[in-house]
């Protein structure tokens, strides 16, 4: 497995910023689909910015899990990501996207744009 997955848009960014504003985490999670969201809640809510093409709300969900699974593999996870990490201040200064490169034991996050 060698896949990449994209997140792309305001809700990206306000995601980071919102983790920061809390001093919390980043998380990124796979279950029905593939997500960022800060790791503390604001005002009892969690924002959610999808992965491109992994958001269940605006496909069918069955559809979305099997990508998400060819994707990322068959497995729910969530991995911790400092909100302070140096790519996350490239994205934010160049407004552009966060991409993941996943394999069977790892991924890697860049910031392009």
């Amino acid at each position: 497995m060698n896949n990449k997955i994209c997140f792309k848009g305001k809700k990206t960014f306000e995601v980071i910023t919102q983790a920061r504003q809390q001093g919390c985490d980043v998380l990124l999670v796979k279950d029905e689909g593939v997500y960022l969201m800060a790791a503390a809640r604001t005002k009892g809510k969690r924002l959610l910015a999808y992965a491109e093409g992994l958001d269940p709300t605006t496909r069918d969900s069955g559809d979305v899990f099997d990508d998400a699974c060819r994707l990322c593999g068959g497995d729910d996870f969530m991995e911790r990501l400092p909100s302070d990490d140096p790519t996350f201040d490239h994205l934010l200064e160049k407004q552009g996207h966060l991409e993941f490169l996943i394999t069977q034991t790892e991924f890697c996050m860049t910031s392009v744009g």
